[in-house]
């Protein structure tokens, strides 16, 4: 998603979780995807409603997913989201409770690696 978060809307990036960051890029599918300057001119979302993306509680995210879903640059969005922490919001083709499911098994498979002293 390109279009500028809502008002009040923030991204929580904590840098203190580089690895959280690089396992949950690897978990999308992503890691590989190189950063681009500009990336957002070509998004699909920029040309239609930003509040698409934020449907707020009991909303849909479907149409939000199809725009994701035919768009030149999901995998950089998705990318992006990732590395910025973006909280709220389909990012990517990923919605709020998609990321939030992809940090956390992040955070699952990097403790299971320090239980094994890895």
């Amino acid at each position: 998603m390109a279009a500028q978060p809502r008002q009040g809307a923030q991204s929580v990036q904590d840098p203190a979780e580089p690895s959280l960051v690089a396992v949950a890029l690897d978990l999308a599918g992503v890691a590989h995807v190189p950063r681009r300057a500009g990336w957002e001119e070509a998004a699909a979302c920029a040309r239609v409603d930003p509040g698409l993306f934020y449907p707020g509680q009991g909303g849909t995210v479907r149409p939000a997913l199809r725009v994701c879903a035919a768009c030149p640059v999901r995998r950089e969005c998705l990318r992006f989201a990732i590395e910025n922490g973006e909280l709220y919001g389909v990012w990517g083709g990923l919605s709020e409770e998609q990321r939030r499911r992809l940090r956390r098994r992040a955070r699952q498979l990097l403790r299971a690696g320090e239980a094994r002293g890895g």
